[in-house]
């Protein structure tokens, strides 16, 4: 398995979020979609997510999805008008699939919910092959951090609902459909991944991304 930073933003810059609502689509999509098990009745079970969580569905359900797993999501954060994802997979199809999935289920549900027409997202997305273990928690990192970016979030980004960090550093909320033990198991012992995090240097890992 290789990891891969994925990231895409609204075209023309646009938001491409416009409520929790749509946060929490997304967000089922990035869980959900991660096998290639299709799924009825979306709204409502994105409806169950916001209600109760992970907790809300069947561990059969849960089990299933793991199971057949073609991606596996290690880390996320939505801001307003874009989005970032730490996946690893096999092949690049594999990703693609994911993506296109991801992708195109949540456009047609803004374009309809919202009477929008054409293009939600820019382009196709951008992916970053990550070259090593150190890369790799870099990365995430800067993935973690793209709150700060908020007014008032600097230095509460644990707190940033819509972020993958306080399920790698408190709970995790979404049980085994994130793979936060592929970060914890690299921090050496005695660390700690919000320190990590806490302490990096941002302009540096920006450079990852060139």
């Amino acid at each position: 398995m290789k990891y891969y930073h994925i990231f895409n933003r609204g075209n023309n810059k646009q938001n491409i979020f416009f409520s929790d609502e749509d946060r929490y689509r997304f967000l089922f999509n990035i869980l959900f979609y991660q096998s290639p098990i299709s799924h009825l009745q979306i709204s409502r079970k994105v409806q169950k997510l916001n209600k109760g969580g992970i907790k809300a569905f069947s561990v059969h359900d849960i089990e299933r999805i793991v199971s057949l797993r073609c991606v596996g999501l290690v880390s996320f954060a939505f801001m307003l008008n874009h989005f970032h994802l730490l996946i690893k997979a096999e092949k690049d199809e594999q990703i693609s699939q994911y993506l296109q999935r991801v992708k195109n289920s949540y456009t047609k549900y803004i374009n309809i919910k919202y009477k929008k027409v054409g293009h939600l997202f820019q382009g196709r997305y951008k992916k970053v092959a990550i070259a090593s273990e150190n890369d790799l928690l870099r990365v995430s990192a800067y993935i973690h951090l793209n709150p700060r970016e908020l007014e008032g979030m600097a230095g509460r980004e644990k707190e940033y609902y819509w972020s993958s960090l306080q399920d790698i550093t408190d709970r995790n909320r979404w049980g085994d459909l994130l793979l936060i033990h592929d970060l914890n198991q690299l921090i050496a012992k005695g660390s700690s991944y919000f320190d990590l995090v806490m302490h990096s240097n941002v302009s540096k890992l920006a450079d990852l991304l060139d």
